[in-house]
């Protein structure tokens, strides 16, 4: 099958891309036609060196079952990138493109973000992609006109100098820039920030987080109502999880003083934050990894878990989160979670628990705790 997709993307070439101007439109909203669309925008050949940025996050090329041996998708969430190299293509866990580790450059790179992504983020990773691009080397993008591509398409366009509208399916509109010059014609964007704040537990903190992190600019209103509604014993072993850039850890383990706190989260952009917030404020009794819900505490047995699980994950996340906390707890442990549109949450946590407590309702928000019973 790759060999016949390349083949074709060969012999078509530039005819085919004529085509698919005028009527791909015809395709229904199918995401892997979309997909599928997008890659052959391109001539490539089983020597070109791709970089693969994703299709909302997921391996492009794996979900259209093409395996080249100079293709390597890049990937800020461990679960795709574990998912990427089961059907046995190369895949690195990174926070940014930029950090690849390659001195050879790529032919072409193929990215359509995430429909959560922040345009500081989106910014970003296109400045990584003209950078890992040899000269003459193709980007291809593509994006939704009521998703913000058009803003997107303009900064490709300072980055590259130009670019060209290369096809249309719906909504879905598909664009090629070429890189001509080792230089980008803008300066590439700030990618971090650091905020400190004094009116939190436990005195005094600073915090350095990144685009693509949540909460960038602060502390949510959120997490700040479940730190207000904690209460944590100098002896505690707590665990963050989906810890973000380390707040609810963070803060955990100067509480915690005499206990033990551990930070996890999928994101490399969120872990890389933690671990430089744990060491910012001087935290010792604190461990950040990437992992997977509860894959990184093994057979401890917890006091408290805290998490402010990802709103756009809907259940994917927050029903593991809560059916696995009941075990790893120790007797009179507690889940706490914050949390929009609690209904289905309170639901959940009553069936586990047997029971759950609302401790604050604010703005929108509602922490809930869910205790095991002795």
């Amino acid at each position: 099958m790759p060999a016949i997709l390349i083949s074709i993307s060969i012999l078509f070439g530039s005819v085919f891309r004529q085509w698919m101007v005028r009527d791909v439109s015809k395709h229904n909203y199918d995401a892997k036609k979309l997909q599928d669309v997008l890659i052959k925008c391109a001539v490539f050949t089983p020597q070109s060196r791709i970089l693969d940025l994703g299709w909302t996050g997921k391996s492009l090329f794996s979900q259209c079952g093409i395996i080249l041996p100079h293709l390597i998708f890049i990937g800020d969430d461990i679960r795709e990138v574990r998912a990427c190299e089961e059907t046995g293509l190369t895949a690195r866990h990174l926070a940014s493109p930029i950090e690849i580790d390659i001195e050879q450059r790529f032919d072409m790179a193929f990215y359509h973000p995430e429909g959560h992504a922040t345009k500081g983020q989106v910014f970003h990773w296109i400045d990584a992609v003209f950078e890992k691009l040899k000269v003459g080397g193709h980007f291809f993008f593509s994006g939704q006109k009521d998703r913000g591509v058009l803003s997107y398409v303009k900064y490709i366009e300072s980055v590259f100098t130009h670019v060209e509208r290369v096809g249309r399916s719906g909504r879905m509109q598909y664009f090629e820039a070429i890189k001509k010059s080792k230089t980008s014609g803008v300066t590439p964007q700030i990618n971090h920030q650091m905020f400190e704040v004094s009116d939190l537990p436990g005195g005094n903190f600073q915090f350095i987080t990144q685009d693509g992190v949540f909460s960038r600019d602060g502390i949510d209103p959120g997490s700040r109502l479940l730190l207000e509604h904690v209460s944590i014993a100098p002896e505690a072993q707590v665990f963050d999880v989906g810890c973000g850039y380390g707040l609810l850890g963070v803060v955990c383990a100067r509480l915690a003083q005499r206990g033990q706190v551990w930070l996890s989260d999928v994101s490399m952009r969120a872990v890389t934050c933690a671990t430089e917030n744990v060491v910012r404020n001087q935290i010792t009794n604190a461990q950040v990894a990437v992992g997977d819900l509860y894959e990184n505490v093994g057979e401890t047995q917890l006091d408290l878990i805290v998490s402010n699980p990802p709103f756009h994950e809907g259940n994917k996340t927050a029903w593991p989160l809560i059916d696995g906390a009941i075990e790893r707890l120790n007797a009179n442990g507690a889940l706490m979670l914050v949390v929009m549109r609690a209904g289905p949450y309170i639901k959940r946590m009553d069936a586990v628990f047997g029971q759950v407590e609302i401790c604050a309702e604010e703005g929108g928000y509602t922490v809930l705790k869910g205790q095991k019973k002795n």
